[in-house]
């Protein structure tokens, strides 16, 4: 999902695509193959099924933390924020060792309700236990310019760049699979201020 190679048809992900379609024929009560169907659904911009999807791995497993996390992140993007805030958080109590991701999904989360504070230190610790997750860079970036902190958040995107030079701001901006055009606005406008290139 976070390729950016500019290509949501590309084949991995269609490939993809068809092993959680087998998957979910062969057996339609595994919430895993929904997660995937989920996910997939995400990275090829298909929002409305990426949150159907979720909320039918949820409906199999109301104990599925991954489902939750999905959930979320699809939410992030588009959904509701408050729905997606609960969601997370949900996700993080049925799964106390949950994966650093349900942190950056959290601190995103909040970034887009305006929570900056909120988000840092949920943002601080991704980038600190998962230095190669450049999603979690980003928004760190953004968070930091809403604080005000711009010399941060130069410093982020700096930190970003050099662990994938190829990626830009606005290639990021335009991959990321947002379908509310606000929240894409409010990061673009966030890290144009702290941008130096």
């Amino acid at each position: 999902m976070f390729d950016y190679s500019g290509d949501p048809q590309r084949s991995p992900v269609q490939n993809g695509l068809k092993a959680a379609i087998t998957a979910i024929q062969l057996d339609p009560d595994l919430p895993n193959a929904y997660l995937a169907l989920a996910i997939l659904n995400l990275a090829m911009g298909e929002h409305d099924k990426a949150l159907a999807a979720a909320r039918h791995s949820i409906r199999l497993n109301r104990n599925f933390a991954d489902g939750y996390a999905i959930l979320a992140e699809a939410g992030v993007y588009g959904g509701d924020l408050t729905e997606a805030l609960k969601a997370i958080q949900h996700a993080k109590r049925l799964h106390p060792l949950h994966p650093e991701s349900y942190h950056w999904i959290e601190g995103h989360i909040r970034y887009q309700i305006g929570d900056a504070v909120g988000a840092r230190p949920f943002l601080e610790r991704v980038v600190e236990t998962t230095p190669g997750f450049i999603p979690a860079f980003v928004t760190q970036a953004a968070t930091y310019s809403g604080l005000g902190e711009l010399e941060r958040g130069r410093s982020v995107l700096k930190a970003a760049r050099a662990l994938a030079p190829d990626v830009s701001v606005p290639e990021y901006l335009e991959a990321a699979p947002y379908v509310d055009d606000g929240r894409r606005l409010r990061m673009a406008r966030a890290l144009e201020i702290v941008r130096a290139d």
